[in-house]
């Protein structure tokens, strides 16, 4: 992953500030735009969940049994944890956590019905999303899917300016060197992913994707 662990460990206690003060509320309403198109899952897989946010939104919803964390932090993983008991999360789900690089991350075959990245893919090269990505394809069961929410690529150009601020100032705070979003929707559809559900921002600075991965059926559909 882009940047050092031990710096972005440091940004752990001011990190929730610091995306408030920038976004305001756009990040936390992308997390939760399409929550009510996915199919309730049994079990779920959480990349770069900073504030177990998505895992506290997800067990809000659907009452959550079994969750697995992966975040290469040990700050970040630690508020995770944190955040996660103060919502008594932990007392009801059965939740995995490990501090691990995704790209180097022993994913389980076909163990997920839900795979959820949140800001999380920026912070990769295209290559390195292609890995993951291959990676978390074959994590998900038949019929699973996957919630990517990340800035928007299409974002214009009078909208693009707290993306550039963040990653200018992430640069220097972690040493991130990613300067442009990786083409990840193109990326799931080269690597089978079809987008079921669509949501951006009324300003496009964000979007979320809801995607599973194509059947032979549905293949055969999209080239017909």
């Amino acid at each position: 992953m882009s940047g050092k662990p031990e710096r972005y460990s440091r940004l752990a206690g001011i990190y929730p500030w610091l995306e408030t003060f920038v976004f305001g509320r756009k990040l936390r309403l992308a997390r939760i735009a399409l929550l009510g198109k996915v199919k309730r899952p049994r079990r779920v897989l959480l990349l770069g969940d900073t504030e177990a946010r998505m895992l506290r939104a997800l067990h809000r919803r659907f009452a959550l049994r079994e969750a697995t964390g992966v975040e290469f932090s040990e700050g970040m993983l630690a508020r995770a944890i944190v955040r996660a008991e103060q919502a008594e999360v932990d007392q009801t789900v059965d939740l995995h956590w490990h501090l691990a690089d995704a790209r180097e991350w022993d994913f389980p075959e076909q163990a997920y019905d839900l795979v959820v990245t949140t800001f999380f893919l920026d912070l990769f090269t295209p290559e390195e999303v292609r890995q993951i990505v291959a990676r978390l394809s074959r994590a998900l069961k038949p019929g699973g899917q996957w919630l990517e929410v990340d800035f928007d690529p299409s974002a214009p150009w009078g909208s693009r300016w707290r993306r550039g601020a963040s990653y200018r100032f992430f640069r220097w705070a972690v040493d991130l060197y990613p300067q442009e979003l990786p083409p990840t929707e193109q990326i799931a559809t080269e690597a089978g992913f079809q987008v079921e559900q669509r949501w951006r921002d009324s300003g496009h600075e964000c979007r979320a994707l809801l995607l599973s991965l194509a059947t032979a059926d549905s293949a055969s559909t999209v080239r017909a």
